[in-house]
């Protein structure tokens, strides 16, 4: 089941960066490129990164059944925000 799409702004690169960093120590899914998909404990995230526009969108596509999807799209938020 998918959650709405997310979209941050004001994403730098440099903080495209640090948030690669923590979404691979956080929750193990790896973001190698601007757009991707990958999956990692049950959870599947989409994401598009556009440099010139300094935007991030962020969605999940697939989450275990346990993980009430408001609690998932908080700590997306969250981590997004505190990277």
């Amino acid at each position: 089941m998918s959650l709405p799409a997310q979209t941050f702004t004001g994403i730098t690169q440099v903080k495209f960066d640090a948030i690669t960093a923590a979404v691979k120590a956080k929750i193990g899914i790896t973001i190698t490129a601007d757009d991707g998909q990958d999956a990692a404990d049950g959870f599947t995230i989409s994401w598009t990164y556009s440099p010139d526009s300094e935007t991030l969108i962020i969605q999940v596509l697939d989450k275990p059944w346990w993980a009430p999807d408001g609690t998932v799209q908080s700590q997306i938020s969250n981590l997004i925000n505190n990277a």
